[in-house]
């Protein structure tokens, strides 16, 4: 009985402490926001999906770690934007498994055990202008140069370099690359 006593004064209590706590209204936030009429829609075949074939090039190619070669253009083409009142884009790359914790990308012939994958290297990419690196999955990517809307055309090509990256110059050996990254157009 007096185990049972103490427990309800003890409850009793600990109602009574949280019946103390005070709350005051510090501020407010506001989220402000817009509806377009519409962005731009990616132009190729498959506006999902596209691939680009990096040149090939010899494994003494790499003169140290951190060395790159075979840089390759490819380019995210836009359609349809001549509703949007936006003047720039680009293509935000995301992180994902592909993507290591530098921001370059894996070579998953490699990291997947594909019989004659080459070792060492990895994918980076940058803009193809301006020579920028892209840290992939980074939010520094929203400060690189966004590219020109043409709204009058309603069209805007993003142009992007992928190359490969020696991750461990001594021990890049020949064989087989493939990665992947998906993305995002961010309109300003």
């Amino acid at each position: 009985m007096k185990l049972s006593r103490i427990a309800s004064l003890l409850a009793g209590a600990g109602v009574l402490a949280a019946a103390n706590v005070a709350l005051a209204s510090e501020g407010t936030i506001h989220f402000t926001g817009e509806i377009q009429a519409s962005t731009c829609v990616v132009d190729h075949a498959n506006p999902h999906s596209q691939t680009v074939g990096l040149l090939p090039v010899n494994a003494t190619a790499f003169t140290g770690t951190g060395s790159t070669a075979g840089w390759q253009q490819f380019e995210i083409k836009l359609k349809d934007c001549s509703g949007t009142t936006y003047s720039t884009a680009r293509a935000i790359f995301e992180s994902g498994t592909t993507v290591n914790a530098q921001g370059r990308l894996y070579n998953t012939d490699e990291t997947g055990s594909v019989a004659g994958a080459a070792t060492g290297v990895e994918l980076q990419l940058r803009q193809a202008a301006s020579g920028q690196l892209i840290t992939i999955g980074s939010p520094t990517q929203a400060a690189l140069d966004g590219f020109d809307i043409d709204t009058t055309a309603g069209t805007a090509t993003m142009r992007y370099e992928a190359g490969y990256y020696a991750a461990d110059a001594t021990a890049v050996t020949p064989g087989s690359v493939a990665s992947s990254v998906t993305y995002s157009v961010n309109y300003e």
